[in-house]
């Protein structure tokens, strides 16, 4: 777009060209995310420096890094690293299942010891995140996204709305005793 602007522009040169070459070439290379591949027993993340697969049957070590920007790292009994960003297994439901039951498996054998409690958290956050794309979906969080007034939560009645408990209960009570006495 920028390029046929600066030829319009008369300012095109063959140096502007290799300038505007190797912005494109950087772009793509900031831009281009890691392919991730999961197969019975193993899981692949490819990107520009290269591949890197780990043995998710014989997994080790697995840990959640970074704030804004969580990804997981996977180490296996041979040496193997994987790190990916964990949107990669929001976005992709059968890969995470791959990796969940493989790690599940390596857990049952046991052989190395070491907890995988970072799976474990993030199976809650996958569960929680694919709850709440079911109930987007279905329509159901319209009600629960909107906020009451008097920050009230939908569904939950507070302690002065139930029986027995808050000013406009008592009047009624009070009505009701008055109305009885008559």
């Amino acid at each position: 777009m920028l390029v046929p602007v600066d030829a319009a522009a008369g300012t095109f040169t063959a140096a502007r060209a290799l300038l505007w070459l190797g912005l494109a070439l950087l772009l793509f290379l900031v831009l281009m995310p890691p392919r991730v591949t999961a197969g019975e027993g193993w899981l692949a993340v490819r990107t520009l420096r290269g591949s890197r697969r780990v043995r998710t049957d014989r997994l080790v070590a697995a840990r959640v890094t970074g704030h804004a920007c969580q990804r997981l790292v996977l180490r296996d009994a041979l040496g193997g690293q994987a790190d990916f960003d964990i949107q990669v297994l929001l976005a992709n439901p059968a890969l995470w299942h791959r990796l969940g039951t493989d790690a599940q498996a390596s857990a049952d054998g046991d052989r190395h010891g070491t907890p995988l409690s970072a799976l474990h958290t993030l199976s809650d956050r996958i569960d929680r995140e694919t709850a709440r794309a079911v109930f987007k979906v279905s329509g159901m969080t319209a009600e629960a996204d909107e906020p009451r007034p008097g920050g009230a939560t939908p569904g939950v009645r507070s302690a002065s709305a139930g029986r027995g408990g808050g000013r406009r209960s008592r009047r009624r009570a009070r009505r009701a005793g008055r109305a009885g006495r008559r």
